[in-house]
């Protein structure tokens, strides 16, 4: 959106980046208010030099008589408002001077005459009496308060130490006593003679400053100390305000003026600027005059002294100033939210051209007229070296269409104002040239970005625009830095491509190319530069090809951005994920999918995004973008395994739902999922051994990490095939598990389990790796050996370390009884022969040899499973007498079957076998059951008769 041109010629273009002195227009507000300083002595008629000359011919006497007639007539004048008082004896004083004086005369004339009088005496006992009796005078009158101020300003140019002392006196003396007479400010003084002392002195400090010239910069320090006690010790109201901020130019022109002023350190210049800052917080929230603007470009010259500010006061200054401006109502309302015009805000906004060293030019009044506005006070001493960008700075306008836009007056202030604030960031820039700068700055318009209010984004991202344009034109960065922030800025400009404001997309856009054209500059890469430049010419011939346009930005990004700028790129898009925005969302998701499939991240940058994308889980509300956040889980899990599984096994318990969809996410995969499953048993053997472990923080353990999130897998139904794949590495991981358990005396809570409690509770270590066992054959369809050792009570056994044996030798015979897994079985328990370790030997010798010595036949009685409630456990000797390895190695075979084909012919109850509802193999998963519980998964009577029973031959 291009703004329409405007009609007047010499209008200056709009927020234009490279700012420079313009003429001021002014707009009659009509307010008491008004600039008190007249031109300087080399800018006045003749006259005044030759009233002077007269002056310094006078005697005392003749001094004193005119100076009491000057006083007694301002008094009189003062206490007869709308009323000629006679000033005879001035006129007949000044006649021979043949001065155009008008009848009666000015009392801005007869305070300027007093102060040359006193300022051309040499007796300080004169000039303190004189000045004493002037500000006894009231100080209500807005032109009384002015010419006061101009009178000790006068003076002080020759008497500057007396001045000082006066005005010191009379602080310590009359203001405190008026200050402190009542708690309500508005009535502390009945008769409002007093009422606003402190704006007087504010303004006689600051014509002291603008009078002082050469003898200024030692008094600075001064001078600033005494304007900001008068204003936090004051009432605060339209009349201080706009006395403090006259002081304030008065102030700052007068340090322009001096020649060594970049030299000097002034300690004072930030409790100056907190001063105008709290006077920016407290401005209404509609634009009317151009206070604003003048307050900013005041702080924008002190902020050029010597010594810089630190950060601290920078960013006071930066979220003070884009607040004041930003919330502004939108442009179409600017007009609407002023307030009545008998309401208008009492302050003086447009203050004398030259005091900030301009010309100037006046033109007819606004239609509302309560405001006087100062137009275009642009501070002269930034140098900008080039002309403006006409054409480009158009673009920015990106205003309302013709139907509501805002009257001229209103777009004026506004425009102007923000202009000041280009001003502001740009004159921090040039002070520090460098990109951690060029981040600072733009690290407070980040709120903005993402505001909820469409105005208040479009504003941020017009002001980042014109930063980076001002940059990329005018400044060479001088040091090369890479901050890592500034990845952070680019996701937050590249979440706006979707904005429902074509201005604000335009502008987001053209910034990222702007930071990435910087990047590039900084590096040197032609290469890159010839491909950003591709980029954007494609970006304005071809607007409806999103998707490669999208592409094409994100494969720069990619090239351009260091590791750690990557990194906080992908977090900050990570955090939008849970916004309540579908098309931000939507947005975030793609391109984050985009950045981590176009370019393999680093093994550095894996815990981050993944720790980003669990605390962002729970917050996502939209079902797209939650199937878009699990592939790029699969994208990292499938680039870094090992890695991903660590940093989810840290997250925490497998069971909490955010954690179970990442493990979920893995399995997206089947060979994603095999390296995962794999990943966990290889953690599951990672057993240290008492001496190393602090029993104090068992579940610190890895292996314990891994055991229950392999018992968490086991239902969960993407694993299924799995851990169907990987059962026999998980069956002898889980036996030789249970074993350390006990070694480790971890047993607590095994043996008060109860399987038909509803409520889900913690379960320990050595339960979780029972109910795991349990489940690994319950989940892969092996329900008969699972309902076996139910119907022999064998589980039981394995909750104690002196049945242990038994229980794993009673599920090796289960298992040869009916065929689980034989042969992979067999060649893990080889493997775990081969280990170091005694537990690991134990088990796989028993899954080895039991068989063999122990050939299964099918009990006569077909027992049914035992009824649910508390039944005694069965001695280990009930049914089978269990031997030891020993005696398993040298037990003849029966009938000289093969040791794990012996239990195959046995078992009429399974060619017998009457279907469930699933048939015979139906899938246990349809039957689910509260983690935790296998018992609970088991299959019922309906679907399947119950296991023969194991006994001996």
């Amino acid at each position: 959106m291009v703004a329409a041109p405007s009609d007047d010629p010499h209008c200056p273009q709009w927020r234009s980046n490279c700012l420079s002195p313009t003429e001021e227009q002014e707009w009659d507000n009509g307010q008491p208010e008004r600039a008190i300083l007249e031109e300087p002595l080399k800018d006045r008629p003749l006259e005044e030099e030759a009233l002077v000359d007269k002056i310094r011919t006078m005697s005392v006497l003749e001094k004193n008589v005119v100076l009491d007639t000057i006083h007694h007539c301002i008094k009189e004048q003062t206490q007869l408002i709308g009323k000629e008082v006679a000033d005879t004896g001035i006129q007949e004083l000044l006649a021979p001077l043949n001065l155009e004086l008008k009848q009666p005369l000015e009392k801005t004339f007869l305070f300027h005459v007093f102060g040359l009088i006193l300022r051309e005496t040499t007796d300080q006992e004169l000039v303190r009496r004189h000045l004493a009796d002037l500000l006894e005078l009231s100080h209500q009158s807005s032109s009384q308060r002015e010419g006061i101020a101009e009178t000790v300003g006068i003076v002080s140019s020759s008497h500057l130490q007396a001045v000082w002392a006066l005005l010191e006196h009379l602080g310590r003396t009359r203001f405190l006593r008026t200050t402190f007479m009542s708690p309500e400010c508005p009535q502390s003084d009945p008769d409002r003679h007093w009422r606003w002392v402190s704006s007087t002195y504010l303004l006689c400090y600051g014509q002291m400053a603008l009078h002082a010239r050469e003898q200024i910069l030692p008094w600075v320090d001064n001078i600033i100390s005494r304007m900001v006690y008068y204003f936090s010790c004051s009432c605060y109201d339209n009349i201080l305000k706009t006395s403090f901020l006259l002081a304030a130019i008065m102030l700052t022109k007068a340090l322009r003026q001096e020649d060594g002023t970049q030299s000097y350190k002034f300690t004072q210049i930030p409790d100056l600027i907190q001063c105008l800052l709290r006077i920016l917080q407290k401005e209404p929230n509609f634009l009317a005059t151009l206070f604003r603007q003048k307050v900013i470009l005041v702080i924008v010259k002190l902020s050029s002294l010597r010594p810089s500010l630190k950060p601290v006061v920078k960013s006071q200054i930066l979220q003070t100033c884009l607040q004041t401006l930003f919330m502004l109502p939108p442009g179409e309302r600017l007009k609407s939210c002023l307030p009545p015009l008998d309401s208008a805000p009492d302050v003086l906004c447009g203050c004398r051209p030259y005091l900030l060293g301009f010309p100037h030019s006046l033109e007819p009044s606004a239609p509302r007229g309560p405001a006087r506005v100062g137009a275009d006070i642009l501070l002269p001493w930034v140098s900008w070296g080039r002309p403006r960008l006409g054409a480009l700075w158009a673009v920015a306008v990106a205003s309302c269409g013709p139907s509501d836009a805002p009257r001229p007056a209103e777009k004026a202030l506004y425009k102007k104002s923000m202009q000041a604030l280009d001003l502001l960031l740009q004159s921090f820039l040039s002070e520090n040239k460098s990109m951690d700068e060029m981040c600072f700055l733009l690290q407070h318009v980040e709120p903005w970005l993402h505001s909820d209010k469409s105005h208040e984004r479009k504003r941020a991202a017009q002001t980042t625009f014109l930063l980076l344009q001002y940059t990329v034109d005018y400044v060479t960065l001088t040091e090369e830095a890479t901050p890592s922030l500034l990845g952070h800025q680019l996701g937050l400009l590249a979440l706006l491509w979707q904005d429902k404001d074509p201005v604000t997309r335009s502008h987001s856009r053209q910034s990222i190319y702007l930071l990435l054209q910087l990047l590039i500059q900084q590096k040197g890469s032609t290469e890159q530069f010839i491909l950003l430049n591709k980029m954007k010419n494609f970006e304005a011939k071809a607007f409806r090809q999103s998707e490669k346009k999208c592409y094409n930005v994100v494969k720069a990004l990619n090239r351009s951005l260091t590791v750690a700028q990557h990194t906080q790129l992908v977090l900050t898009l990570v955090e939008r994920l849970g916004s309540r925005s579908q098309p931000q969302c939507d947005l975030a998701s793609q391109l984050l999918l985009l950045l981590l499939e176009e370019r393999r991240v680093k093994r550095e940058q894996v815990a981050e995004i993944l720790q980003g994308l669990f605390q962002e889980l729970s917050s996502v509300m939209f079902k797209g973008v939650l199937q878009t956040m699990m592939k790029v889980v699969t994208v990292l899990g499938t680039q870094y395994t090992q890695e991903t599984v660590e940093v989810i096994l840290s997250l925490g318990h497998p069971s909490e739902r955010q954690v179970l969809l990442l493990w979920k996410a893995l399995a997206g995969n089947p060979k994603l999922a095999r390296r995962v499953l794999t990943l966990l048993y290889m953690k599951l053997k990672v057993r240290p051994t008492g001496k190393l472990l602090r029993l104090s923080q068992p579940a610190e353990l890895i292996s314990l990490l891994a055991l229950g999130t392999i018992y968490e897998l086991l239902y969960t139904r993407e694993y299924k095939a799995t851990v169907r794949w990987a059962f026999a590495g998980l069956l002898v991981g889980l036996l030789t598990q249970l074993r350390y358990l006990f070694e480790l005396g971890v047993v607590d809570g095994i043996s008060d389990y109860e399987e038909d409690v509803l409520e889900v509770q913690p379960l320990s270590p050595c339960r979780t790796c029972l109910e795991a066992l349990k489940g690994l054959f319950w989940t892969t369809n092996y329900w008969e050996v699972f309902a076996h050792l139910k119907l022999l009570r064998g589980w039981e056994l394995f909750e104690h370390l002196e049945t242990y044996t038994e229980g794993v030798t009673l599920l090796a015979r289960a298992m040869a009884h009916y065929d689980c897994e034989v042969k992979a079985v067999l060649g893990q328990a080889v493997i775990s022969l081969k280990s170091s370790e005694e537990r690991d030997n134990i088990v796989a010798i028993l899954i080895i040899t039991e068989p063999r010595a122990h050939p299964v036949r099918v009990p006569e009685d077909r027992g049914q499973l035992p009824e649910p409630g508390p039944q005694p456990p069965q001695p280990a000797g009930a049914g089978h007498e269990p031997e030891g390895p020993q005696q398993h190695a040298h037990a003849p075979q029966e009938g000289g079957a093969a040791p794990w084909a012996a239990g195959r012919a046995a078992g009429p109850f399974r060619e017998a076998r009457p279907q469930g509802p699933h048939g015979p193999d139906g899938d246990p998963g349809r039957h689910p059951a509260p983690p935790g519980d296998p018992g609970r998964r088991r299959c019922q009577p309906q679907d399947g008769p119950a296991p023969a029973a194991a006994v001996r031959g």
